[in-house]
């Protein structure tokens, strides 16, 4: 009000609005001051202009507690003016201490428009913060087809921060045009295999949400096969290690192996369906994942008539049914390899492009003391790009532990462990059974090694919770309300009291020497948020077993009187808000948070008779309107009406529907598929948090009722 006030008064007094704003900006009021710089920013003349600047930039830059009121009102005035020259005053603040301030700023430069690409690069950078990346992405997107080159500048660019770089491709994903679809198709090159993955997921979705955009069908059919020879190099290399080699499989470089076998397999399948039908593929992979015995030939026997020539081979041969040394022996002869011993295969790992498995397999040498790859190893040291550090410290950690008796050798964990010694630590915390390799690496780097003698406390009972720990080693007391229980490693600590936002529920004492890998919350939210399959992987062990999805598949609802009987076509955005309001992990996310939900939920009208979902499908979040749905589940399912909730838990926890849902009269729904909603969940962390309170909240209460 104020800005538009003295502005209207500098209008009307005409070329004497100099004279106007002088006198403000001179008073000891800073409110005033700010608003009369703004307005003094549209001058012509150099001397206003250079009064304008010098107020706006000594309120900006007064880092202190007192001036953050004033560093916002500047955060917010500078989306009201209009000469470039002001830009560069914008950028430091979109990077403030104070997030209200920052959040302006970037706000600011939404309003600004995308045609001064001064502030591009700033809110690039800014989607690595889990706290403004919502906001710095939807400006971004808000510039439309003019920020898409910038931002494959930045995908491309291998100097950049990794985490800024795979961010890109979702938000891409959000700007429908054809230099949108070149720079994922360009992705596809990329070495870093996560970039590839959101490439293509981003090409995905593109293709089902704007099938008017063109994908050139040559350039992903190529990128398929060569996905598939990737696949099958992981397959070969984990056979001849723990099949042909005889190696206990429970190893993490195994893991790792199986875990880029299974990611270059669904990149496969996904490109293909950019050729072939995204629907069509994406139901074959489905059922090829959790399909009986009958799916999977039906799945195998479409993708065989469907396919030709050199994709055919390549994809048939992974998803063919055959003995596992038959799958080899055909895919040897097709790429022209050979099977190799383990001493060939591990010297081959060492210099893997992937360094989780090249640190993997420089653990894996040491634990077999196969000493004759010495020399590979100090090749490692030698040659290996030095950006990456965990293969270096492996090495490093292997050699020194080759050079010594076992005493010395045991002495070596009064040191810091490498983190290839911290990963194969935490896959064994049961927090983390369904968490990628590579996020158990980027825990390692990201924590801190904490040694407890014993007797000392690692948490106090009611006392906040500013960070996390996972015991590797040692045994602790656990005391709380029910009495003391004695637990050894692994285990995570602190980690539900986070999440739920809570204080410490019990004492946690060390009751030998103990070693803990410590993560800030803000660290382990920031985790939670860049990559979102960590997220997944702790959704599925909180409700493994099903012990939340028994009995939960429908969640009784009920609709306000204005929303009930809607059809899809007369429901308006805003009643899509408050259908998602009526789920009970939703009733307090923000307006903000419900919106996006809203926006990625479809509305689909079913026909009696119709299945929805099958069983055994991939489940997704069904939202009632109006009509009824057959819920026929083995925990006895029943009627879904208006308002009712179906699928809610088996989404969040990536298991299949164990229910068919079929229409028993003309229904109305809305529905959230789990890659959508967990994509908006990256983005809105407290969101994330309030889902998993919710979560933990009803697990209590369903222990609470089925104790005796």
């Amino acid at each position: 009000m104020r800005i538009a006030a003295v502005s209207a008064l500098a209008a009307l007094r005409g070329e004497a609005a100099a004279d106007v704003m002088r006198p403000f900006i001179t008073q000891r009021d800073p409110a005033l001051a700010i608003v009369a710089a703004a307005a003094l920013a549209a001058s012509n003349a150099d001397a206003d202009l250079t009064l304008a600047e010098d107020t706006l930039r000594r309120y900006a830059e007064d880092s202190r507690d007192q001036g953050t009121p004033w560093r916002l009102q500047v955060a917010r005035a500078l989306g009201d003016v209009r000469n470039p020259a002001f830009r560069s005053l914008l950028v430091p603040l979109m990077y403030d201490a104070d997030l209200e301030v920052a959040r302006a700023a970037i706000e600011s430069a939404g309003l600004l428009g995308g045609d001064d690409f001064l502030v591009v690069p700033p809110l690039v950078s800014l989607m690595r913060n889990r706290r403004l990346k919502s906001a710095a992405r939807a400006v971004l997107t808000g510039y439309g087809e003019s920020v898409v080159a910038p931002l494959a500048y930045f995908m491309r660019d291998r100097e950049e921060d990794k985490w800024v770089r795979r961010h890109v491709p979702s938000t891409l994903a959000a700007l429908p045009f054809p230099a949108s679809v070149a720079a994922l198709l360009d992705a596809l090159d990329d070495p870093d295999g996560f970039i590839r993955y959101k490439a293509v997921a981003a090409l995905d979705r593109l293709h089902r949400v704007h099938p008017e955009l063109v994908i050139d069908k040559a350039i992903a059919t190529r990128h398929a096969n060569v996905e598939a020879a990737r696949a099958f190099n992981a397959l070969t290399l984990h056979y001849n290690l723990f099949v042909a080699g005889g190696i206990d499989r429970g190893t993490l470089l195994s893991r790792a192996l199986n875990e880029k076998y299974t990611r270059a397999l669904n990149r496969t399948l996904t490109l293909l369906g950019l050729v072939h039908g995204t629907g069509d593929v994406a139901a074959v992979r489905h059922s090829l994942r959790v399909g009986d015995a009958r799916q999977r030939s039906r799945a195998i026997e479409y993708l065989d008539n469907l396919l030709e020539g050199d994709s055919r081979k390549r994809v048939m041969l992974l998803i063919d049914e055959m003995p596992e040394d038959e799958r080899i022996r055909k895919g040897n002869v097709l790429y022209r390899t050979r099977t190799r011993d383990v001493e060939d295969t591990l010297a081959q790992l060492l210099h893997d492009e992937d360094q989780s498995i090249a640190s993997a397999a420089v653990l894996l040498v040491a634990d077999r003391k196969v000493w004759t790859l010495a020399d590979d190893l100090e090749y490692v040291l030698a040659h290996r790009d030095v950006r990456d550090q965990d293969v270096f410290e492996a090495a490093s950690w292997a050699l020194a532990a080759s050079r010594m008796d076992e005493q010395r050798r045991k002495a070596l964990w009064l040191e810091p462990l490498p983190a290839v010694e911290l990963a194969d630590r935490l896959r064994n915390v049961p927090l983390f059974h369904f968490t990628d390799v590579n996020e158990l690496f980027r825990l390692a780097r990201l924590g801190r090694q904490v040694r407890y003698e014993t007797g000392r406390a690692l948490y106090q009972r009611g006392g906040p919770v500013d960070s996390v720990q996972f015991l590797l080693d040692g045994r602790v007391t656990i005391t709380g309300r029910d009495g003391a229980r004695d637990l050894r490693a692994p285990l995570a600590l602190g980690v539900e009291e986070l999440l739920e936002g809570a204080p410490m529920s019990a004492a946690v004492t060390a009751e030998e020497p103990s070693i803990t890998l410590l993560l800030s919350a803000n660290d382990f939210l920031t985790l939670l948020s860049e990559n979102v399959e960590l997220a997944e992987g702790i959704f599925r062990m909180m409700i493994e077993s099903r012990s939340l999805v028994a009995g939960h598949t429908l969640i009784r609802g009920s609709l306000a009187p204005d929303l009930k009987n809607r059809t899809v076509e007369d429901l308006r955005p805003v009643d899509r808000v408050l259908l998602m309001q009526s789920s009970p992990l939703l009733a307090h996310a923000t307006a903000a948070q419900l919106w996006g939900l809203s926006a990625i939920a479809q509305p689909l009208a079913v026909e009696p008779g119709k299945a929805v979902i099958e069983r055994g499908g991939e489940a997704a979040i069904l939202i009632v309107l109006s009509g009824s749905l057959a819920v026929d589940a083995p925990d006895g399912g029943g009627t879904a009406t208006a308002g009712d909730v179906i699928g809610m838990y088996e989404t969040l926890a990536g298991v299949t529907l164990d229910a068919s849902v079929t229409a028993i009269n003309t229904a109305h729904v809305l529905r959230l598929d789990r890659d959508a909603l967990f994509e908006l969940l990256a983005d809105y962390t407290d969101l994330l948090q309030g889902v998993f309170s919710k979560l933990l909240r009803q697990r209590a209460a369903d222990q609470a009722v089925a104790a005796p």
